[in-house]
């Protein structure tokens, strides 16, 4: 669970560096809607998060943020009643890569050993503490039950992360844009298949270093 740890903690700080980000940009002549993303989900719905002026939805406000731990860049975007166990929506979701220190194409499939190349899905379905579905990079497995009633699983390819960084800077308040397209697996209570969530989108974001 480290990496959805890892984007949760973001998440969550996303509101206080919205703050700050607010107040730092307050005297920008530039347009702060221009920092967004877009994300497309595999019901076919697209969602754009403002990275400084967030809109408000029937989930929550809508809000997204890069951040920086090094060369380890972390995007997550969401609807914050993911966070009030008193609500039954709401999302959070995002991708961690490693190694960004200029424009190029990140690929991989599961999560590596350090946590640090990721993919996550959070997906508030009912109040309370437990009510969420959790969908990551880890594993997917095929899961039926064979003529002895037993569960039996065969383990299927984690589908490619592709990150697409096509503008890159170094700088604290510098642009990152770029593309994604992300596939998560949430593994089922029954013995069933693991469901796969794919979201692509777009991004254009001031990035926020951590250290």
């Amino acid at each position: 669970m480290k990496n959805y740890n890892i984007l949760k903690s973001v998440f969550v700080f996303i509101l206080s560096v919205f703050l700050f980000s607010c107040e730092r940009e307050r005297n920008s002549d530039g347009n702060l809607d221009q920092f967004r993303l877009t994300a497309t989900f595999d019901s076919g719905e697209s969602i754009t998060f403002k990275q400084f002026n967030p809109d408000e939805s029937d989930a929550g406000l809508l809000i997204c943020n890069c951040v920086f731990y090094d060369d380890q860049m972390v995007i997550a975007f969401g609807a914050d009643h993911y966070r009030d166990p008193s609500k039954s929506n709401g999302f959070d979701a995002g991708f961690s890569v490693d190694g960004v220190t200029t424009q190029r194409a990140f690929e991989f499939r599961e999560e590596n050993a350090s946590a640090t190349n990721t993919s996550t899905y959070v997906e508030r379905i009912a109040p309370g503490l437990d009510g969420f579905k959790i969908y990551d990079n880890k594993e997917n497995y095929r899961r039926s039950i064979n003529g002895s009633g037993f569960c039996i699983r065969e383990e299927l390819p984690v589908d490619f992360q592709s990150i697409d960084v096509t503008r890159y800077s170094s700088e604290n308040g510098g642009t990152i844009e770029g593309s994604f397209s992300i596939n998560v697996y949430h593994e089922q209570a029954a013995c069933a298949t693991y469901e796969k969530e794919r979201i692509t989108g777009v991004f254009k974001l001031k990035r926020i270093n951590i250290r």
